[in-house]
């Protein structure tokens, strides 16, 4: 996981809270981050998917897959990232109402990292290609028990869809999952 601040884009002493020092597109400056970190992933062999984690519009940290490299299922981007933050996003979210806290992920999240963003309190979820095979941005909060539904967050389709998808399908192509050719024909779909 990566929490080096602002990253280098931002001069010195410039901080987030300063917005005329920020990049005009949020959603699109946090994602090319998380683009940056599914590359990083895909070209060590995992699933292509990053993460971002801003709270009230501060970067707090960024991951990526590792399914392969840890050799455990569990190690996706937004997982991993939201679980490491834990301590800070729980100290943060005491004795608050509302959160502003926004996940950016290079893939639409699986129920699994769902679930942590929701008992986290994330209350915004921006990815940037849909997930054909295991998306939960569509489901039907008010299913879902009252703890669920309260700390339901709001879903954006964000930018650099094309680029995201372009990483999953060249990973889906080698062939890593026994579902990799049906999943690639799904995300062929997706336009």
């Amino acid at each position: 996981m990566r929490t080096d601040g602002l990253l280098s884009c931002f001069k010195k002493g410039i901080y987030v809270k300063d917005l005329q020092s920020l990049p005009a597109d949020l959603d699109f400056h946090w994602m090319s981050i998380a683009l940056s970190e599914a590359d990083v992933s895909r070209r060590s062999g995992d699933f292509p998917v990053g993460a971002v984690l801003c709270v009230e519009g501060e970067f707090w940290g960024s991951a990526r897959n590792r399914l392969f490299s840890q050799e455990r299922t569990t190690a996706h981007a937004e997982h991993t990232l939201i679980s490491e933050l834990s301590g800070r996003l729980r100290t943060y979210a005491s004795g608050r109402e509302e959160t502003n806290i926004t996940l950016y992920s290079t893939l639409e999240p699986c129920l699994m990292c769902l679930g942590v963003a929701v008992l986290h309190r994330v209350s915004r979820i921006v990815f940037a290609c849909p997930d054909p095979n295991g998306g939960v941005s569509t489901l039907d909060a008010a299913q879902l028990p009252p703890l669920y539904q309260r700390g339901w967050p709001t879903f954006a389709a964000g930018p650099l869809q094309k680029e995201s998808r372009a990483l999953v399908m060249e990973f889906l192509r080698e062939g890593k999952f026994s579902s990799s050719k049906r999943m690639l024909e799904d995300f062929q779909r997706i336009e």
